[in-house]
C-alpha cells in the first residue's frame, strides 16, 4: 500500500512540474479540451458528407470526367451531363483541368471519399503549418484545437461538405508569397495557382508590385506549358477559338444570374452587388482595382524604403504578406470558407509584427465562429458576410497605413542607432 501511495505521489509531482513547466496549450486540460474539439469536429465532418460534395463534383470530377469523354466542361450544360446536380462550372483555368482529369480516372464514390480524406489531411497540415509559425514549434495539442474548432465552424465545414477545391489553392498562395525568385518550387506553384484567377490574379499584381520578374516569368511559363494541352483539347472540341471564347462567355453570363453565393460572400464586390443591385463586369474591375491599387501602393512604398530587400521571416515581410492575403479575400470573388486562407500568414505575422495581426482578429472570429447549426432570424448568413466583409476591410485599411507609414518609422530606428553609436563613440 504504501508503495501505491509513493507511486501516485511521484505521478501527482509529475504532473505538477510539468504543469508548471509547460507552456499553456501543452497542460493536460489544454490536451482534454484540444482532444474533444477535434473529435467533434470529425464527428461533424463524417456525418455533413452523405457523398460527394456538390463542389467536388461540379468542378472537380464532372469536368474532368467532360475532357476525358471529348467534351467541353465549359459548354453550358455539359458538366450536368456527368453531374446532374451541377451548377454551371466556374471560371477555372486550364491547369485545375489537369487536376480535373487526374480525379476523374476513379468512379464518382470512390473519388469522392477520397477528396474527403485528402482534404481533412490538407486542411490538418495547414493548421499544423500555421501553428508552428505562430508558437516557433509543432504543437500537436493546439493544432488538435485549432482543426477541431474549424471543422465545426462555417468555413471548414463547408470546405469538407462541399469539398471545395480551394484547399489545393491556399498552400499554393503561401508558398508564391513567400518566395524566392530563384526556386522553380515556388514557379510550379505559381503555374497551377493559375488554376483558380480569384487567387492567381492578385498574386500576379503583388508579384509586379514586388518586381520579382524571374518568379513571374518561370511560372507563367510553366503554366504555359501545363495548360497548352487541355486548350488543344477544348478548342477541338468547340471546332475553334472563336467556339470556345463564345462557350465561355455563354458560360460566364450563366454562372452571373446565380445568385445563391452571394449571401455567403465576404468580399467588397458583393456589398455593392447587395447595396445597387448590379451584378455587371465593371463593378468587379473597379472594385479590385480600388482594393488593389491602395494596397499595392502601400507594399510598394514599404519595399521602395527597404531597397526591395525584404527577407521572409521578417516583420516587414509578414504585415506585407498578410496585407496580400486581406487584399485577396476583399478584392475579388470569395466565399466564407476562403477565409482560411488567411491562416498561415496570421500564424506568420504572431511571431513577427503581432501589431498587425490585431485588427484581423475580429474578422477571423465573425466567421470563424459562425457555426452551421441554425441561427435566429437576425443572424442570418448574409448579414454575418457582411459584417465579416466590412471587418476584413477595415483590417486591411489598418495594416496598409501601417505599411505606408512605415517608411518614417524605419528611418527614425535608424536615426536611433546612428546616435547611439555616436554617443558610444568608436570602439
Amino acid at each position: 500500500m504504501s508503495q501505491l501511495f509513493s507511486a501516485l505521489s511521484r505521478a501527482r509531482e509529475y504532473v505538477r512540474k510539468s504543469i508548471h513547466q509547460a507552456t499553456w496549450y501543452e497542460t493536460p486540460l489544454a490536451w482534454t479540451i484540444a482532444l474533444i474539439l477535434l473529435v467533434a469536429g470529425l464527428v461533424a465532418a463524417r456525418h455533413s458528407v452523405p457523398g460527394p460534395g456538390l463542389d467536388f463534383a461540379s468542378s472537380v470530377w464532372a469536368p474532368g470526367r467532360a475532357i476525358l469523354h471529348g467534351f467541353d466542361p465549359y459548354h453550358l450544360g455539359v458538366v450536368e451531363r456527368f453531374y446532374p446536380r451541377a451548377v454551371p462550372f466556374p471560371l477555372y483555368g486550364p491547369p485545375h483541368l489537369v487536376l480535373a482529369i487526374v480525379v476523374a480516372l476513379l468512379p464518382l464514390r470512390v473519388a469522392g471519399a477520397l477528396w474527403l480524406v485528402l482534404t481533412v489531411l490538407a486542411l490538418a497540415g495547414y493548421v499544423a503549418w500555421a501553428v508552428k509559425l505562430a508558437v516557433g514549434r509543432v504543437s500537436i495539442s493546439l493544432s488538435a484545437a485549432v482543426m477541431g474548432i474549424l471543422l465545426v465552424s462555417r468555413p471548414g465545414f463547408n470546405l469538407v461538405e462541399l469539398g471545395q477545391p480551394t484547399v489545393v489553392y491556399l498552400p499554393l498562395c503561401w508558398i508564391v508569397w513567400r518566395a524566392d525568385s530563384n526556386r522553380w518550387t515556388s514557379a510550379v506553384a505559381l503555374a497551377f495557382l493559375l488554376g483558380k484567377p480569384p487567387f492567381a490574379i492578385p498574386v500576379l499584381v503583388f508579384l509586379l508590385i514586388q518586381r520579382s520578374w524571374v518568379l513571374l516569368g518561370r511560372g507563367l511559363a510553366i503554366g504555359a506549358v501545363v495548360s497548352a494541352p487541355i486548350l488543344a483539347l477544348l478548342v477541338r472540341s468547340e471546332h475553334g477559338v472563336s467556339g470556345l471564347v463564345h462557350a465561355v462567355s455563354t458560360n460566364n453570363s450563366a454562372l452571373a444570374r446565380l445568385d445563391e453565393g452571394i449571401a455567403q460572400r465576404i468580399d467588397v464586390t458583393a456589398l455593392v452587388v447587395r447595396w445597387t443591385g448590379s451584378n455587371d463586369w465593371w463593378v468587379y474591375v473597379v472594385c479590385a482595382v480600388m482594393v488593389l491599387g491602395l494596397t499595392g501602393l502601400a507594399i510598394r512604398r514599404r519595399l521602395a524604403v527597404d531597397d526591395y530587400r525584404v527577407t521572409a521571416g521578417s516583420r516587414n515581410r509578414e504585415a506585407i504578406v498578410l496585407a496580400m492575403a486581406l487584399a485577396t479575400l476583399v478584392s475579388i470573388t470569395h466565399e466564407d470558407y476562403d477565409v482560411l486562407l488567411l491562416l498561415v500568414p496570421i500564424g506568420a505575422a504572431w511571431s513577427a509584427c503581432r501589431k498587425a495581426v490585431w485588427p484581423v482578429v475580429p474578422a477571423i472570429a465573425a466567421v470563424v465562429l459562425h457555426t452551421p447549426a441554425r441561427l435566429p432570424s437576425v443572424l442570418t448568413y448574409e448579414r454575418i458576410a457582411e459584417f465579416t466583409a466590412f471587418l476584413l476591410l477595415f483590417a486591411l485599411a489598418v495594416i496598409d497605413i501601417q505599411l505606408a507609414r512605415g517608411g518614417s518609422v524605419h528611418k527614425f530606428e535608424h536615426a536611433l542607432r546612428r546616435d547611439d553609436r555616436s554617443l558610444n563613440g568608436p570602439n
